[in-house]
């Protein structure tokens, strides 16, 4: 997965606010990504950033909302 690193173009450069929205989930859920490590990111000062392609790359391997497919009923 990439990293944001130092040499992340400025254009690139989002913050916790703009991930989320581009994920559609809340703010606080990115800052527990980035916490965990689930999401690159880097904090600076009160803010946190990431890159757009650190985001599309994470929403590419994130699995669908909702419950996970169970098994079929196997009532004969």
């Amino acid at each position: 997965m990439e990293r944001v690193t130092d040499d992340a173009r400025l254009e690139d450069v989002i913050d916790a606010a703009q991930a989320a929205a581009m994920l559609g989930v809340t703010r606080q859920h990115v800052v527990h990504l980035f916490k965990t490590g689930r999401l690159p990111g880097k904090r600076l000062t009160a803010t946190w950033v990431t890159t757009r392609q650190a985001v599309e790359a994470y929403e590419r391997t994130r699995r669908p909302p909702g419950r996970p497919p169970g098994r079929p009923n196997d009532k004969s």
